[in-house]
């Protein structure tokens, strides 16, 4: 789980064993529910507005925007298997995409 703020408001992203993101206002309302492109979602990592995720063989960005929230996924081909994505805590612009 992950607690991100977008204009002010708190919301929790939760990752479920199925491979799909839901995310909840801090009330409980439901914001969105989207999936991660495979079952298995290896980490999240936050930094600011900016959250990345990866599963075996994708890495994600999370983009929420006025009504609604979604991911953008960026494949690392079949031969490769990611063990992890994390964010440059100096450079924020900077992605680490750790491999077996």
């Amino acid at each position: 789980m992950l607690v991100f703020v977008s204009k002010g408001e708190k919301f929790f992203i939760f990752a479920d064993s199925h491979g799909f993101f839901t995310i909840v206002k801090r009330d409980g309302g439901f914001r969105s529910r989207f999936s991660s492109g495979s079952q298995h979602i290896i980490n999240m990592d936050r930094m600011g507005l900016n959250v990345i995720y990866s599963t075996p063989n994708t890495v994600g960005f999370i983009k929420f925007l006025d009504s609604t929230a979604g991911s953008i996924l960026c494949d690392v081909g079949k031969q490769t298997e990611l063990i992890g994505a994390y964010f440059d805590m100096t450079m924020p612009s900077t992605v680490y995409a750790g491999t077996k």
